[in-house]
């Protein structure tokens, strides 16, 4: 009995010892696995974390910088294309009216400079037409062509100016002086000479004026046509108490005296003398008349050249 308890003593402390390590093994290889597992899931749990972070990050950009998809980067490249177009078309726009502002500005500050002179269309044909008008009064001069003489009503020739003055052929008129003006203010100039008859020197004067083709002689005489001032007016006188002054006005063989101012004198029924002033046609005080007359002393006269070939040559 001894040796079977010895023998399954034995036995079972085998058994006990079997029994022992083998959980012992189980139990070590249990711990192995849960610790690989946690550091798996250990692992696993910072790599989710950091992908968070990771996505939070991205998104954040994503919301500061937005890509825009194809559509929309079209869309933007042709409204670039366009505005770049619009802004270089609008550069040459300002570049353009800032070189015709400079322009401008060289033409009004410099009236020297080569832009300046070169002088309008219409002002070149001005000077040319002037220019030509005055050929045509020195042909008359030169007798190549004739004018129409009103007193004479008829073409006469310069060699024939006595018709034009006193229509008598035993009449001696000769030229001592002549102005180049404007006597009615419409840009062209007439040519007036100052003619000596019988030696009576500004006896009368001969107006030579261009219309419609043709060249007019009006005659005025001494007293009807005195004090030429440089602007085109004239003091006319009748007697003492019968003066004033005014302009011309041309119409073919019609020559009018525009008065400015005058004085008329005159008798009533009674024998009484008396005087009208008159300024612009309008009956005024002899004050105001007399304030009209001063505004015409103050004007410059006329310059008057010998009628001699080197001063013709000057037109």
């Amino acid at each position: 009995m001894d040796a079977v308890r010895d023998f399954y003593k034995v036995r079972f402390l085998k058994i006990t010892m079997s029994s022992y390590r083998c959980p012992g093994r189980i139990y070590l290889g249990g711990i192995q696995k849960m610790r690989m597992k946690s550091f798996f899931a250990v692992s696993m749990l910072f790599l989710s974390i950091f992908a968070v972070v990771v996505l939070n990050a991205c998104s954040a950009t994503d919301d500061e910088i937005k890509i825009p998809n194809i559509d929309e980067a079209l869309e933007i490249s042709d409204s670039n294309l366009a505005g770049d177009f619009s802004l270089s078309k609008n550069n040459k726009e300002e570049e353009a009216f800032c070189l015709e502002d400079s322009l401008s500005s060289l033409d009004s500050s410099n009236g020297m400079n080569s832009i300046s002179e070169l002088s309008p269309a219409s002002d070149r044909e001005a000077e040319n037409d002037a220019s030509s008008i005055m050929q045509k009064y020195i042909s008359v001069l030169q007798g190549e062509s004739t004018f129409f003489s009103i007193v004479a009503e008829g073409n006469i020739n310069f060699n024939q100016l006595n018709l034009a003055v006193t229509g008598d052929n035993n009449d001696i008129v000769d030229v001592s002086q002549f102005a180049v003006l404007d006597l009615d203010g419409d840009k062209t100039e007439e040519l007036v000479l100052r003619l000596t008859v019988d030696g009576d020197d500004g006896h009368a004067f001969l107006i030579l004026h261009y219309q419609d083709d043709v060249i007019y002689g009006y005659t005025r005489w001494r007293r009807g046509f005195r004090e030429l001032k440089a602007d085109g007016s004239f003091s006319f006188s009748s007697g003492a108490a019968d003066t004033g002054w005014g302009t011309l006005q041309f119409d073919g063989k019609i020559l009018t005296v525009i008065e400015k101012a005058r004085s008329r004198s005159h008798y009533d029924e009674d024998n009484n003398f008396f005087i009208d002033y008159f300024v612009d046609g309008t009956s005024v005080t002899e004050g105001d008349y007399t304030s009209a007359m001063g505004t015409f002393g103050v004007k410059p006269d006329v310059t008057w050249f010998d009628f001699v070939s080197d001063n013709l040559k000057k037109y």
